[in-house]
């Protein structure tokens, strides 16, 4: 398949939460995103994490983090100011991506950790 593979856009949205409540950040922060799980089926798919409208800039995106042992992950990099991060996914070995993303809180100086779902099936290789 030479035809470039669609990117696939992702929403977080991060707000403050009565303390104990939140399911991030010692329960001080509740996020989602949108979509809640990220599936790719393309080759070479770029994944882009934003945040969502309003939340930037208080909260800026600082790093991505995984343990994607496969090596499918490659080329993260942090855009425009920290409202959004990208990075290519190879999808070339099936298997469950742990990842996590470090969300940074510039009114109260404190790292948030949001970790959405990513898992992958590389698409059937064509026969020669």
């Amino acid at each position: 398949m030479n035809a470039k593979s669609s990117p696939i856009d992702v929403t977080l949205t991060v707000k403050d939460s009565l303390l104990g409540q939140g399911n991030t950040g010692g329960g001080r922060y509740s996020y989602t995103f949108e979509p809640d799980l990220i599936h790719v089926t393309e080759r070479d798919t770029e994944i882009v994490y934003r945040l969502a409208e309003g939340d930037w800039p208080r909260f800026r995106i600082a790093n991505l983090y995984t343990t994607d042992t496969k090596e499918q992950l490659e080329r993260m990099e942090v855009r425009k100011d920290g409202a959004e991060l990208a990075v290519m996914h190879r999808n070339t070995r099936q298997q469950l991506t742990v990842v996590s993303l470090l969300v940074h809180d510039t009114k109260h100086e404190r790292h948030v950790n949001c970790d959405p779902q990513v898992t992958n099936d590389p698409p059937p290789v064509s026969g020669t």
